[in-house]
């Protein structure tokens, strides 16, 4: 592999309009990227099936209010897209890496990369090679796209149940799922990686990556966000998470600000040079689960409070007072966006892919 890789968007990680107020509510709550994510709760509408089905036809035709892209895609955890695809994982026993055209996935429906995994979390799109992580598997594996099946190699053999992915280009970034505290960086280049742990009884939970470096945010415990690259010591930019631990979070595209959220529901940010800083909170939602940024607004899906979840986007200069809902679904988690559009999963019912327009 020659030059430096462009990475796809990512998202396995925020509704505009009014602000919406936290309610409070138990650790129990908590919600992570693995297959034993709660059932939809009482009352749940099916949002997503009135969602406007995308016409192939259309094209890059804008959705507002929400088209399925991609209907029956069960526990979708994470969702990537380059220039051309879309790429979902979808996390079930029997599951798989999948992927339709941006135009729309067609008469055939979505084609199957690699499927027979049990229960994909991660994934990473370097094009041509796509990596992923799985339950039955302890570590990152890796394939040609055109011939995955075939090509199928592990990369990173200490992160037992792995479980998400994040790269910059030239690192791709792993985190151990089932509890434990192992993280890695994989040079695409060279193929090998290093690998990290020992963070003081605390798992590493939901990851991103920028410039050489994966970001994680922790469990409960001696949690909150944390660093690394090559070195086997995780550097704090926090201090302990809160009683539930952080969920999603994500990088600024210069670098310098990571935007997470927490167990309580607030929207905060911290600076990624620091040590030991405390967050700036931004807004808060009810249950959010996955976030996204570009240079101007941050992107959020959130459970909501028992009525069904939404996604929203707020500009990262004003959170609060900008924050405007972008669509209504079920359970809204994964998410990633391109210059015109924001693609998350709902987790309700039988699942699906969809997209709306940016604001």
């Amino acid at each position: 592999m020659v030059g430096r890789r462009i990475p796809i968007m990512l998202g396995a990680a925020l509704a505009l309009g009014a602000a919406v107020t936290c309610s409070s509510f138990s650790a129990d709550d908590q919600v992570t990227p693995s297959p034993d994510r709660d059932a939809a709760p009482d009352g749940d509408v099916e949002r997503s099936a009135d969602a406007a089905v995308l016409d192939a036809d259309a094209g890059e035709s804008k959705c507002d209010g929400g088209c399925t892209f991609a209907a029956g895609e069960p526990e979708v955890s994470a969702i990537s897209v380059d220039n051309a695809n879309v790429y979902w994982v979808t996390t079930v026993a029997d599951g798989g890496v999948r992927s339709c055209p941006k135009t729309g996935c067609g008469a055939n429906g979505p084609t199957t990369i690699v499927g027979g995994l049990d229960h994909p979390r991660g994934l990473a799109v370097l094009a041509p090679e796509l990596y992923w992580t799985s339950q039955g598997v302890s570590g990152i594996e890796r394939c040609n796209m055109s011939a995955c099946a075939a090509s199928a190699i592990p990369v990173a053999t200490a992160l037992d149940g792995g479980d998400e992915l994040a790269t910059d280009g030239d690192y791709v970034f792993g985190i151990q799922g089932n509890g434990g505290q192992n993280y890695a960086r994989c040079s695409v280049e060279a193929g090998t990686c290093a690998v990290g742990g020992n963070i003081n009884g605390s798992p590493p939970n939901r990851l991103t990556a920028h410039g050489g470096f994966g970001f994680f945010s922790s469990s409960p415990g001696n949690g909150g966000i944390r660093k690394y690259n090559s070195s086997a010591t995780a550097i704090p930019l926090t201090g302990n998470g809160t009683a539930g631990g952080e969920r999603g979070l994500a990088v600024t595209p210069d670098g310098t600000t990571i935007v997470f959220l927490d167990s309580s529901g607030v929207v905060e940010k911290v600076a990624t040079n620091l040590m030991q800083q405390t967050p700036v909170p931004m807004a808060t939602l009810a249950k959010p689960q996955s976030i996204v940024v570009d240079a101007l607004h941050a992107y959020i899906t959130d459970f909501g409070s028992g009525s069904g979840g939404a996604v929203f986007a707020c500009a990262l200069a004003d959170c609060a007072n900008t924050l405007k809902t972008l669509a209504l679904a079920n359970r809204p988690f994964a998410i990633a966006i391109d210059e015109a559009n924001v693609y998350y999963s709902d987790t309700g019912g039988s699942g699906a892919i969809l997209r709306v327009a940016k604001p």
